[in-house]
């Protein structure tokens, strides 16, 4: 009498089972940081796409220590982070300041930002010229994430 021993078909399906459950886990901890990250881009895309700041008003002292900017949101929902000012003197050399500390600025709301000292910060050749603005939000791990530069809007200068 010969004696065969192997696997059972049971078995055998069980195993391969496995073994496709175990390749589709190794797969997924490979495919999901790239879902996640281009998920979270989307979401940042259309909050950007919603939101709508512009600024309404800009204006700085002769010696540029001394500007102010007034801006309002006229759309979106979603709580901004804050907000950044670019300045561009005549010669297109740029300078931006994080507004942040301007926070969220509700639906047609308005706010001032005062006391923005240009000098103090740097690059800039000579008085601003013009100034855009830049929203930005925050991700899951509190990085900021921006959104494109908007308006641009000229700047009066007060003697």
């Amino acid at each position: 009498m010969k004696n065969t021993k192997g696997l059972s078909g049971v078995i055998t399906t069980l195993i391969i089972i496995l073994l496709v459950i175990a390749a589709i886990g190794i797969i997924w901890a490979v495919v999901n940081p790239f879902i996640k990250g281009s998920t979270e881009d989307f979401n940042l895309a259309n909050k950007c796409r919603d939101t709508n700041v512009e600024i309404v008003s800009a204006s700085c002292l002769a010696g540029a220590n001394d500007c102010s900017v007034t801006l309002q949101r006229n759309s979106g929902d979603e709580e901004i982070a804050g907000v950044k000012l670019i300045f561009y003197d005549e010669a297109g050399t740029s300078n931006y300041i994080d507004a942040g500390y301007v926070g969220d600025i509700d639906s047609l709301a308005r706010k001032t930002v005062t006391g923005i000292n240009v000098v103090a910060i740097g690059n800039l050749e000579a008085i601003p010229a013009t100034v855009s603005l830049a929203v930005y939000f925050e991700d899951a791990s509190g990085t900021e994430r921006l959104c494109g530069e908007t308006g641009s809007h000229i700047v009066n200068v007060a003697a």
